[in-house]
């Protein structure tokens, strides 16, 4: 039950800070959101934790995410300077089909919820089982690419 209500709490908190971080309201009001979603999902370090493995990987995509969102408002304020970072930054660079395929064909499904994560952001993906729906929205963004370049 609370596990639960974490989860929700997090994802409503998340979809707020969308929606902040899109109208480009002040950056303390979006960065306030982004602390409080920070502090949900650091929940996931509490020792013993009482979360299922799900619940873990659950907050993880939502930390993700909210790092992912915040970079975007003000890349400068929100600089992760870790390991995960680094994977961030490799992910958000990576070409589409490479990173759907990591997750897909090379079991980032099961055990990369950052590449997940970076996925999703980027609008690639937004089930982990829409196998199928991520590489036709891959193939979908290649065929609008190809043909702006064809424009141009």
């Amino acid at each position: 039950m609370l596990e639960s209500n974490v989860i929700k709490l997090a994802k409503a908190r998340l979809e707020a800070l969308k929606v902040l971080a899109a109208d480009h309201i002040e950056f303390q009001d979006v960065f306030s959101l982004y602390s409080e979603i920070k502090g949900l999902v650091d929940l996931r370090y509490m020792n013993p934790t009482h979360l299922s493995d799900d619940a873990i990987n659950e907050l993880i995509l939502i930390d993700n995410l909210a790092s992912l969102t915040m970079r975007n408002v003000n890349p400068a304020a929100i600089k992760v300077r870790t390991e995960q970072g680094a994977r961030l930054d490799e992910y958000m660079t990576m070409n589409e089909r490479e990173l759907i395929d990591l997750i897909f064909k090379h079991g980032g499904r099961f055990n990369n919820q950052d590449a997940i994560s970076v996925a999703i952001h980027r609008g690639l993906l937004d089930d982990v089982l829409s196998e199928r729906l991520a590489y036709e929205q891959v193939a979908k963004r290649e065929v609008e690419a190809s043909m702006s370049v064809l424009h141009d």
